[in-house]
């Protein structure tokens, strides 16, 4: 079965496994989130050429084409389309182009936002951050549906860790109300 997936390693790791071995992965979209659909593509090579890693280049590459949505040949082949919204952590920017892409790591690695004035951050949990997801959910479901494959999708309900799998003395990255109010979200 081919299968694409929208959302994090925690989807994409479960089909490493043996007994996943019936699936292909066709396509993997990460560190990106449903809010930054709403707008147009953006195009900065050289931000991308400063992010080491072949794999999270690709993934904020992803992110700034709305890929997703602009490239659907391999859409038309899923069988399954596994979403996971764990990525929906990060915050949205606004370019003063007006495009909007996602606050990942990964973009942060690329120093884009050091080279740019004037950028707006908009916050996870924001009322507008809600409405740029919605929107962008609602372009990417409306994609489906004319390709008719919401009967495709699987949603995997995903949540934040609340603490560390093993004791450390590490203080945990995220305070437990950010963390209960991310995943009640």
């Amino acid at each position: 079965k081919n299968l694409i997936i929208y959302g994090s390693c925690v989807s994409r790791d479960i089909f490493n496994l043996e007994e996943s071995r019936n699936f292909k992965l066709t396509d993997y979209f990460a560190r990106s989130s449903m809010g930054s659909l709403c707008s147009a593509k953006y195009e900065n090579a050289s931000a991308l050429n400063r992010i080491p890693s072949e794999f999270r280049r690709r993934m904020v590459a992803y992110d700034f084409s709305k890929k997703i949505v602009t490239e659907t040949e391999k859409l038309k082949d899923a069988d399954v389309i596994l979403i996971d919204l764990i990525d929906e952590r990060f915050d949205l920017v606004a370019l003063p182009t007006g495009q909007i892409i996602t606050n990942s790591s990964e973009l942060t690695e690329s120093g884009l936002l050091a080279d740019i004035n004037d950028y707006q951050l908009i916050q996870h949990g924001s009322n507008e951050r809600r409405e740029l997801w919605l929107q962008g959910m609602q372009k990417f479901l409306g994609l489906l549906e004319t390709h008719n494959k919401l009967n495709c999708v699987i949603v995997n309900k995903v949540y934040w860790a609340t603490r560390f799998e093993h004791p450390s003395d590490s203080d945990f990255p995220v305070s437990l109300a950010a963390t209960q109010k991310a995943n009640q979200e």
